[in-house]
């Protein structure tokens, strides 16, 4: 009995330590990464930062976290975020979202809330801690901007993992990004929608831990399928862009629409078409569609400018590094 209670106590004098070294090379970890971030033009600053969870997590929780990268292209704030992992596995994080969040990309400022927002994210064992994967999932989500809302959905799940490739190179890192949307309500939209994406992005750094300081630039975009599910109406897309040598954007996405007399009528509904520009329109896509249910349109981009078929569009942001 002593044997057993002796070993007892050397398996959990063992185990704090290694909890309590553990916890002492992640906060240093964390504070390294931060102090490297702030180094390289991030702003990264918080009300306080605590590390508890023995003896079988790490919780690291964040108050009040604001991070922006050195270009302020990317702004990040909440209230609360909180990671926790296994001891025995402190490189699969569990992200705890608050229900606000406030995020600016490329300076346009957006809130995100929604009652349960969590993330599942696995990182390779190494210094640069690179991605792995990302799962993230929100329920009953609302998207505002300037107060008012964009859309508002039940369900968002969101999937992001790094994917080999033979033509990968040291300059290019190809990622698969999927999104799922259900029961999504816009304000130009009565009726719920189904969405579905999967695409791969080409970036010319991997994402890991240095990213706080500069952001990946794109490469390329290759969207493999997108499906919008709206009152019988069925929206899908496929196509590719990429830059030029002069970083202008170049491709095609090829867009079918299935009963595509739904989409209209609900852009006569919203007065979304002049009253005037009615019957050519409704002409043209009765031409284009030869008058059946299925209208198949290119969107070209061309120079970063883009038409659909042979309507003009307008120009294409700068999504490519110059």
């Amino acid at each position: 009995m002593r044997i057993l209670t002796w070993a007892v106590a050397v398996v959990a004098l063992l185990w704090s330590s290694y909890w309590f070294l553990g916890a002492r090379f992640a906060r240093q970890s964390i504070m390294a990464a931060i102090m490297h971030a702030q180094n390289n033009g991030a702003k990264i600053s918080y009300s306080d930062l605590s590390l508890t969870g023995y003896p079988n997590r790490f919780d690291l929780s964040i108050t009040k976290p604001i991070v922006a990268n050195a270009n302020n292209k990317f702004n990040y704030s909440s209230n609360f975020i909180q990671f926790l992992s296994l001891s025995y596995s402190p490189w699969h994080i569990i992200a705890a979202f608050d229900n606000a969040q406030e995020i600016t990309l490329f300076g346009q400022a957006f809130r995100l809330e929604s009652t349960d927002a969590k993330a599942s994210l696995v990182l390779s064992p190494t210094q640069k801690l690179a991605l792995d994967r990302l799962i993230f999932v929100a329920r009953d989500l609302t998207l505002k901007q300037g107060g008012k809302n964009l859309a508002k959905m039940a369900v968002l799940d969101l999937g992001l993992r790094a994917r080999e490739s033979l033509l990968s190179t040291p300059l290019e890192h190809r990622y698969q990004f999927g999104l799922r949307a259900s029961d999504i309500l816009m304000p130009l939209s009565k009726m719920p929608a189904e969405l579905a994406m999967s695409l791969t992005l080409t970036l010319d750094r991997a994402l890991d831990q240095q990213m706080t300081s500069e952001l990946a630039n794109l490469r390329g975009l290759e969207l493999e399928t997108l499906s919008l599910n709206w009152n019988g109406a069925v929206l899908s897309a496929a196509g590719r862009i990429l830059p030029d040598a002069m970083g202008r954007a170049q491709g095609k996405i090829n867009i079918k629409l299935q009963n595509w007399r739904v989409f209209y009528e609900m852009a006569l509904e919203q007065n979304l078409i002049a009253p005037k520009a009615r019957p050519n329109i409704e002409g043209l896509l009765n031409a284009l569609s030869k008058g059946t249910n299925l209208l198949e349109l290119p969107l070209l981009v061309q120079d970063d400018w883009v038409s659909l078929g042979p309507l003009p569009l307008g120009r294409l942001p700068d999504i490519f590094a110059r």
